[in-house]
């Protein structure tokens, strides 16, 4: 009797680092900020727009999806997803140029913001150990981002109203190196933390990218556990495209909360 529970109690010992896939699905709740320059067709540069303080917060929770595929033991295949879009309505303090359209202060603007940002990478492990796992990568990390304005006024002097929408978009693929490590704490505990930059002139776009995540897992059974951690991510480029000619300087972070599950 004393050797079967000793053997069940060590098949509820959760080896994360042992089981093929795992995936987490939760959510990202994150504080933002963002900076956004659209030059448009016009003779010089648009408006350097905070789109916080301009059109108020674009803070939000977020659906996530982190993911693993244990090759064997010394591949794996990472990918992630989220999505988010923001509307608000605000009454323009100031002048903007946005896009190649001038709206003037007082303006009533609708802008909306959205992003979507997928990210596939390709591990190799190089500390294999039953209890844990270290890890360099290198992969793609495809951020596209929509921003949009429309902004109605009326006319000095009572002449009538003027109007404006333009948006502008563009997808930003960005190669990243990186670490990551998962380490065993202790029964059915577990740390994942992982670190990634790059920095690259490709293609009209020139950019960096600097993302640090770290998260407790608890595995009280082989197939699923809860999560709670801190994502940090932050995107800086100067893009040169047909729907998007300017600069986007963004950063966000956040705590997460997710379910773990693997097999």
């Amino acid at each position: 009797m004393l050797a079967l529970s000793a053997g069940q109690a060590a098949a509820e010992d959760t080896q994360l680092t042992q089981q093929p896939w795992q995936i987490s699905l939760g959510s990202f709740t994150n504080e933002s900020d963002l900076t956004i320059r659209a030059d448009g067709d016009i003779d010089g540069d648009g408006t350097e727009i905070d789109w916080g303080d301009t059109f108020g917060d674009v803070d939000g929770t977020k659906f996530r999806l982190d993911s693993y595929w244990r090759i064997n033991d010394r591949h794996h295949i990472r990918l992630m997803y989220t999505e988010n879009s923001s509307v608000k309505h605000r009454t323009l303090e100031r002048d903007i140029e946005w896009n190649g359209e001038s709206i003037p202060a007082q303006a009533s603007a609708r802008s909306e913001f959205g992003f979507t940002i997928i990210e596939l990478a390709y591990e190799y492990d190089f500390s294999k150990r039953e209890d844990r796992e270290l890890v360099l990568s290198a992969g793609v990390h495809y951020t596209k981002f929509n921003a949009a304005i429309d902004a109605t006024w009326s006319i000095a002097g009572g002449s009538g109203t003027g109007s404006a929408s333009s948006e502008a978009s563009v997808g930003a693929p960005l190669p990243v190196l990186g670490g990551r490590g998962m380490w065993n704490l202790g029964g059915n505990w577990w740390f994942d933390a992982q670190a990634q930059w790059f920095q690259v002139a490709i293609d009209n776009i020139d950019g960096s990218i600097f993302n640090i995540r770290g998260a407790f897992i608890w595995q009280p059974k082989p197939w699923l556990g809860l999560g709670a951690g801190y994502d940090s991510f932050s995107i800086d480029v100067d893009i040169e495209k047909e729907r998007l000619n300017g600069s986007i300087d963004w950063t966000y972070a956040g705590p997460q909360i997710f379910f773990n599950f693997a097999f």
